[in-house]
Protein backbone atom coordinates (compact mmCIF):
# COMPACT_ATOMS: atom_id res chain seq x y z
CA UNK A 1 0.00 0.00 0.00
CA UNK A 2 3.23 2.15 0.42
CA UNK A 3 4.05 2.34 -3.06
CA UNK A 4 0.44 3.33 -3.76
CA UNK A 5 0.50 6.18 -1.68
CA UNK A 6 3.81 7.36 -2.74
CA UNK A 7 2.70 6.87 -6.43
CA UNK A 8 -0.66 9.16 -5.90
CA UNK A 9 0.98 11.65 -3.71
CA UNK A 10 3.56 11.86 -7.03
CA UNK A 11 0.76 12.13 -9.64
CA UNK A 12 -2.16 13.60 -7.32
CA UNK A 13 0.01 15.93 -4.95
CA UNK A 14 -3.43 17.75 -3.75
CA UNK A 15 -5.84 14.96 -3.94
CA UNK A 16 -6.53 13.72 -0.01
CA UNK A 17 -6.14 10.01 0.57
CA UNK A 18 -9.55 9.31 1.94
CA UNK A 19 -10.26 5.33 2.45
CA UNK A 20 -13.38 4.29 2.30
CA UNK A 21 -14.04 1.19 4.78
CA UNK A 22 -17.67 -0.33 4.37
CA UNK A 23 -19.60 -3.72 5.08
CA UNK A 24 -20.34 -5.56 1.19
CA UNK A 25 -22.10 -8.66 1.81
CA UNK A 26 -20.50 -9.61 5.36
CA UNK A 27 -16.75 -8.70 3.84
CA UNK A 28 -15.25 -5.66 5.22
CA UNK A 29 -13.67 -3.68 2.42
CA UNK A 30 -11.63 -0.88 1.73
CA UNK A 31 -10.83 1.29 -1.22
CA UNK A 32 -10.28 4.80 -2.36
CA UNK A 33 -12.23 6.83 -5.11
CA UNK A 34 -10.01 8.83 -7.00
CA UNK A 35 -11.31 12.29 -8.71
CA UNK A 36 -12.28 12.13 -12.17
CA UNK A 37 -11.21 14.23 -14.96
CA UNK A 38 -13.13 16.93 -16.23
CA UNK A 39 -16.00 15.50 -18.27
CA UNK A 40 -15.25 11.95 -17.66
CA UNK A 41 -17.94 9.22 -18.18
CA UNK A 42 -16.41 7.66 -15.01
CA UNK A 43 -13.81 7.85 -12.30
CA UNK A 44 -11.53 5.10 -10.74
CA UNK A 45 -11.75 3.65 -7.43
CA UNK A 46 -8.64 1.64 -6.14
CA UNK A 47 -9.96 -1.29 -3.90
CA UNK A 48 -6.75 -2.27 -1.33
CA UNK A 49 -8.88 -5.23 0.83
CA UNK A 50 -10.54 -7.79 0.84
CA UNK A 51 -8.01 -8.00 -2.54
CA UNK A 52 -6.67 -5.43 -4.72
CA UNK A 53 -8.65 -3.93 -7.57
CA UNK A 54 -9.03 -1.12 -9.77
CA UNK A 55 -12.80 -0.67 -10.80
CA UNK A 56 -14.75 2.23 -13.15
CA UNK A 57 -17.69 3.91 -11.68
CA UNK A 58 -19.99 6.12 -13.67
CA UNK A 59 -19.77 9.68 -12.45
CA UNK A 60 -23.64 9.84 -13.09
CA UNK A 61 -24.33 6.76 -11.06
CA UNK A 62 -27.26 4.59 -11.33
CA UNK A 63 -28.24 3.44 -8.18
CA UNK A 64 -29.30 -0.20 -10.03
CA UNK A 65 -26.07 -0.72 -11.51
CA UNK A 66 -23.55 -3.31 -9.93
CA UNK A 67 -21.14 -4.32 -12.72
CA UNK A 68 -18.97 -2.23 -14.74
CA UNK A 69 -15.47 -2.64 -15.53
CA UNK A 70 -12.66 -3.32 -13.26
CA UNK A 71 -9.14 -5.36 -13.07
CA UNK A 72 -8.61 -7.68 -10.38
CA UNK A 73 -5.18 -8.07 -9.45
CA UNK A 74 -5.07 -11.55 -7.65
CA UNK A 75 -1.46 -13.39 -6.32
CA UNK A 76 -1.77 -16.44 -8.47
CA UNK A 77 -1.67 -14.55 -11.50
CA UNK A 78 1.94 -12.96 -9.92
CA UNK A 79 2.77 -16.61 -8.81
CA UNK A 80 2.33 -15.03 -5.20
CA UNK A 81 5.08 -12.38 -5.53
CA UNK A 82 3.60 -9.36 -4.03
CA UNK A 83 5.97 -7.20 -4.92
CA UNK A 84 5.19 -8.04 -8.90
CA UNK A 85 1.46 -7.94 -7.90
CA UNK A 86 2.41 -3.79 -6.03
CA UNK A 87 4.86 -3.21 -9.29
CA UNK A 88 2.02 -4.24 -11.74
CA UNK A 89 -0.75 -2.39 -10.00
CA UNK A 90 0.85 1.02 -9.88
CA UNK A 91 2.17 0.50 -13.60
CA UNK A 92 -1.28 -0.15 -14.70
CA UNK A 93 -2.47 3.36 -11.95
CA UNK A 94 -0.20 5.42 -13.69
CA UNK A 95 -1.04 4.13 -17.34
CA UNK A 96 -5.12 5.48 -15.79
CA UNK A 97 -4.43 8.47 -14.71
CA UNK A 98 -1.80 9.63 -17.27
CA UNK A 99 -3.60 8.48 -20.51
CA UNK A 100 -6.74 9.53 -22.19
CA UNK A 101 -8.91 6.10 -21.39
CA UNK A 102 -12.18 4.43 -22.63
CA UNK A 103 -14.31 1.72 -21.47
CA UNK A 104 -16.10 -0.12 -24.29
CA UNK A 105 -18.80 -2.25 -23.06
CA UNK A 106 -20.75 -4.82 -25.47
CA UNK A 107 -24.08 -6.48 -25.71
CA UNK A 108 -23.38 -9.59 -26.38
CA UNK A 109 -26.78 -12.63 -26.69
CA UNK A 110 -25.55 -14.09 -23.37
CA UNK A 111 -22.83 -11.96 -22.28
CA UNK A 112 -21.87 -8.17 -21.38
CA UNK A 113 -18.07 -7.06 -22.49
CA UNK A 114 -15.94 -4.29 -21.12
CA UNK A 115 -12.72 -3.82 -21.93
CA UNK A 116 -10.78 -0.71 -21.22
CA UNK A 117 -7.87 0.99 -22.95
CA UNK A 118 -5.57 3.63 -22.63
CA UNK A 119 -3.78 5.92 -25.48
CA UNK A 120 -0.39 5.53 -25.51
CA UNK A 121 1.21 7.75 -28.73
CA UNK A 122 -1.11 7.43 -31.73
CA UNK A 123 -2.56 3.92 -30.40
CA UNK A 124 -4.32 2.16 -28.17
CA UNK A 125 -3.19 -0.55 -25.47
CA UNK A 126 -5.41 -2.40 -23.57
CA UNK A 127 -5.73 -2.42 -20.08
CA UNK A 128 -8.20 -5.44 -19.29
CA UNK A 129 -11.05 -6.75 -20.38
CA UNK A 130 -14.41 -9.27 -18.73
CA UNK A 131 -17.06 -10.26 -19.46
CA UNK A 132 -20.08 -10.88 -17.20
CA UNK A 133 -23.26 -14.24 -18.03
CA UNK A 134 -26.41 -11.83 -18.29
CA UNK A 135 -28.25 -14.96 -16.85
CA UNK A 136 -26.48 -14.33 -13.79
CA UNK A 137 -28.62 -11.37 -12.95
CA UNK A 138 -26.02 -8.47 -13.03
CA UNK A 139 -26.98 -4.54 -13.79
CA UNK A 140 -25.24 -3.24 -16.40
CA UNK A 141 -25.59 -0.25 -17.72
CA UNK A 142 -28.19 0.07 -20.41
CA UNK A 143 -27.05 0.88 -23.39
CA UNK A 144 -28.68 1.81 -26.77
CA UNK A 145 -27.21 -0.44 -29.90
CA UNK A 146 -24.72 -3.22 -29.46
CA UNK A 147 -21.54 -1.19 -28.48
CA UNK A 148 -21.12 2.03 -26.16
CA UNK A 149 -17.43 4.41 -25.28
CA UNK A 150 -17.19 5.74 -22.08
CA UNK A 151 -14.13 8.06 -21.95
CA UNK A 152 -11.58 10.28 -19.75
CA UNK A 153 -9.38 12.40 -20.66
CA UNK A 154 -5.90 12.04 -18.75
CA UNK A 155 -6.66 12.93 -15.09
CA UNK A 156 -2.64 13.72 -14.76
CA UNK A 157 -1.03 15.62 -17.05
CA UNK A 158 2.56 14.74 -17.91
CA UNK A 159 5.43 17.34 -18.32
Amino acid sequence: MDKILELLARLLPEFVVQPVTQRIQGVDSKRIDLPSATGADYFFQLWLEPGMQISAELTAPDSDINYFWYRPFESAEFRDSMEALDAAFCETLENLLTHETRIIQKNGWLNWYFKCEYRAADRRRRIYGHSALKLGGWKTPKIDGKTHVYHSTALVQRA
